[in-house]
């Protein structure tokens, strides 16, 4: 086929975004698109009509013994297989790795105090006990000391309440003169 040149291409561009081209045309503006000719403002779409020639070129297409329609049912075959055992296989890798990174369920309690698994349950309860009161009585210093906090805060807030009025004034005033 002949070359086309710039202003026919920016025809059939329009042409081909609004889905009115023939077969015939969409390979001429592959063929444009593959040359070196190409007006600066058609280079944006140069990848658009030369994606599909490096597909066809990887599914070997060229091949006279098969049609385009064999070349894909055998290539989403192989795909789909593929897909299958490989997911097969990363379903039984994970179902192994969890079984032997499990930690045992016999024992759901355990302390280890400077690197040592102590065993004895009593010992393990009592120091939970201990750390868990130390816990209570910091946050009840925390919980009485802050409400001390929050109602100096409110009397501030309380304090501080006229002058949100007065700036609704302010700005209310400010409005009627801009309207006059």
């Amino acid at each position: 086929m002949e070359t086309i040149d710039r202003k026919i291409a920016g025809d059939l561009l329009e042409r081909y975004f609004e889905a009115q081209t023939t077969l015939q045309e969409e390979q001429q503006l592959r063929e444009y698109f593959s040359g070196t000719d190409i007006a600066p403002e058609h280079a944006v779409y140069t990848q658009m009509f030369c994606a599909f020639a490096e597909e066809r070129q990887q599914l070997n297409m060229t091949d006279p013994t098969f049609s385009a329609e064999d070349k894909f049912t055998v290539n989403s075959n192989s795909k789909k297989f593929h897909f299958r055992w490989m997911s097969i296989a990363v379903a039984a890798a994970l179902a192994i790795f969890a079984f032997l990174m499990m930690p045992e369920r016999g024992d759901s309690l355990k302390l280890i105090i400077d690197g040592v698994n102590v065993k004895n349950r009593e010992l393990a309860i009592s120091m939970a006990d201990t750390q868990m009161e130390q816990v209570n009585s910091m946050l009840g210093r925390f919980r009485d000391g802050s409400t001390r906090q929050i109602d100096n805060m409110n009397k501030m807030g309380d304090a501080l309440s006229p002058f949100k009025s007065f700036n609704r004034i302010l700005t209310q005033t400010s409005a009627t003169d801009r309207l006059k």
